[in-house]
């Protein structure tokens, strides 16, 4: 039988707790958006010696998830605006960062590649990087145009970053999930 982490349409505290996120990491949230989904629960996972970046090409999500983290008191959210998918882009310094994440961003991208190897640029040896994405085969925003990432092509798209590819799981029922570590 297969099960899938959750029943919700994803649950990121159960998710990050499956990966290990642990007090101490730097995470970057790469494309994080304005809720915060993955970047306050992933704050919460590291405590107050670990840092979480909430990357986002547009300002006003980034702004949105500093002045959230300001109410919460989380001293550990940075908010970082850039392009991630032009290489070199994003202001945080390379192989620093112990885990990144692209939940629901590469979908988005007209550069997936570029995506993953400006993430892998910033990836430490060892470090790991979190995809979700919505299924190919079932998700409900199909028919809203909202497309989904090829499970083949991402597999060959992180290779070529130097990613390779850990795992791929169902973080949910809408959802795929693949896990990359970086290797050099």
């Amino acid at each position: 039988m297969h099960k899938t982490a959750t029943k919700s349409l994803l649950n990121p505290a159960q998710i990050l707790s499956w990966l290990g996120v642990a007090a101490g990491l730097r995470i970057a949230d790469m494309g994080c958006g304005s809720t915060g989904h993955f970047t306050f629960p992933s704050a919460q996972s590291v405590g107050h010696f670990g840092v979480v970046y909430a990357v986002d090409v547009q300002r006003a999500m980034v702004k949105s998830i500093e002045a959230a983290a300001h109410q919460r008191n989380l001293k550990n959210v940075i908010g970082v605006w850039a392009d991630i998918e032009r290489y070199g882009s994003t202001p945080i310094p390379e192989k620093t960062i112990d885990l990144a994440l692209l939940v629901n961003t590469l979908s988005h991208a007209r550069r997936q590649s570029a995506m993953l190897a400006e993430s892998a640029r910033l990836l430490k040896r060892g470090g790991h990087l979190l995809v979700i994405e919505w299924h190919q085969d079932r998700h409900p925003l199909r028919s809203a145009g909202i497309k989904s990432v090829d499970p083949v092509r991402l597999v060959e798209a992180a290779e070529e970053a130097g990613l390779i590819p850990v795992l791929s799981f169902t973080p949910g029922e809408w959802h795929a999930g693949w896990i990359f570590t970086k290797q050099k």
